[in-house]
């Protein structure tokens, strides 16, 4: 049965409607049980776990006959930070328990073609920012200095929740995912995104034709719209020396951002023909800050989330 989670059910908006009315009324009354804010949480806390803090029951419960608030989070230069999480990033909303967040989200790939997935976007024109005299994110990664690559994701917050507490279990469900439309006009309708075949998989070394090793980039479309569930690759093309803005040359992928010259490139219109792959959209990183060090790899999956796509 659908429950708001199928397009192509005929009823699928009423009962997404009814998925969201009856999430916010289970999620208060759940807080408002005993067993979130008294027995459950003092039993689970004498084996160390805790499913719901005092403070955060409490002020959970205090507001939870009014209705939950709706934020919204563009991605952009202020918001996003790259390749990392941390626990001394400010955050850039700060929520009640039980309310809605729409959080925009950029492709860390983006750059492997500019055209269809940075021109034209504010928000991704300016993350994806880098001249000789400014660099729109200055951090990509974990690493001393600017990262150093150490960690690729681009993520969008951090979002603070009110009356949380160190240790605390937050559940995060997600309602729906909408593709980010390409700005561009001459793509109006759809959206892309970018597969790396990569040195870190074995794919560059272990190739059955072909020179090797070799890095291969496919471009692929999908439907902004949501009504066609399958993507189709545009073109690919074999990953070509890049010189960055300092005047490092980068000869295989090993820094995010990288805007590719596709003047420099070979690209293959006639890669995958006639191949439909089905898509599900979902987050590949979303996770909570580790408190053991300030700057956190944003690829490796760990107790607190992170690199979840898998």
């Amino acid at each position: 049965m659908c429950m708001g989670d199928d397009p192509n059910c005929a009823a699928y908006e009423q009962h997404l409607l009814d998925f969201r009315t009856g999430l916010a009324t289970e999620r208060r009354a759940f807080l408002k049980s005993g067993f979130a804010a008294t027995t459950g949480a003092a039993a689970l806390a004498t084996v160390g776990i805790s499913l719901v803090s005092p403070s955060l029951a409490q002020t959970s419960a205090a507001r939870q006959s009014g209705p939950p608030g709706y934020h919204h989070l563009p991605a952009n230069v202020d918001t996003v930070h790259w390749g990392y999480f941390s626990k001394i990033l400010k955050p850039q909303i700060e929520i009640n328990s039980g309310d809605y967040v729409t959080i925009e989200t950029l492709t860390h790939q983006a750059s492997d073609d500019p055209e269809r997935m940075i021109n034209g976007d504010p928000g991704a024109e300016g993350v994806y920012l880098w001249t000789k005299e400014k660099k729109g994110v200055m951090r990509r990664g974990a690493g001393p200095g600017d990262g150093g690559g150490l960690g690729v994701h681009i993520c969008t917050g951090p979002v603070a929740v009110r009356g949380a507490e160190s240790g605390d279990v937050l559940e995060v469900r997600i309602l729906d995912v909408k593709p980010r439309p390409c700005a561009n006009p001459a793509f109006k309708g759809l959206a892309f995104g970018s597969n790396a075949a990569a040195n870190w998989g074995f794919h560059y070394k272990d190739l059955i034709t072909g020179d090797k090793p070799r890095e291969v980039v496919t471009i692929y479309e999908v439907d902004a719209t949501g009504e066609r569930n399958w993507a189709k690759a545009v073109y690919n093309f074999k990953w070509v020396p890049v010189t960055d803005p300092t005047g490092k040359v980068h000869s295989i992928i090993d820094y995010p951002g990288l805007l590719v010259d596709h003047t420099q490139t070979q690209r293959n219109w006639d890669v995958l023909k006639n191949i439909r792959v089905p898509i599900r959209p979902h987050f590949g990183t979303m996770g909570l800050a580790p408190k053991e060090a300030d700057y956190v790899n944003s690829i490796p999956p760990s107790y607190t989330g992170g690199n979840i796509d898998n």
